[in-house]
């Protein structure tokens, strides 16, 4: 599967789509007997995957936070006894990666 074709294709294929064509490419590199120039294109089309899935993932999230900012989803925000709880505050993906690397 040559990288244009994988790059030209990503803005159709949907985010699950992404992920499998991800892990068939991890699944080549760690075969290791792809050629050097096989290896780097594909490669090339792992990292094109990636970014792609990673930019859905964010619209995803930016969806869910405007929801979440319009009161769109009050009812997640009780408990089942019906008292308010209080918001929790915002973590985005960014948030989520800096503590994980504080913990390292």
């Amino acid at each position: 599967m040559p990288a244009e074709s994988v790059t030209e294709n990503l803005e159709q294929l949907a985010f699950e789509d992404i992920l499998a064509r991800l892990e068939k490419v991890v699944s080549r590199l760690e075969a290791g007997d792809a050629p050097l120039e096989d290896a780097l294109a594909i490669f090339e089309q792992g990292v094109a995957l990636s970014r792609a899935g990673n930019q859905r993932l964010d619209d995803a999230e930016r969806r869910i936070e405007e929801l979440l900012d319009d009161g769109a989803t009050a009812p997640l925000a009780q408990e089942a006894d019906g008292a308010d709880t209080p918001p929790a505050p915002k973590r985005t993906r960014a948030t989520r990666k800096k503590e994980t690397q504080s913990d390292e």
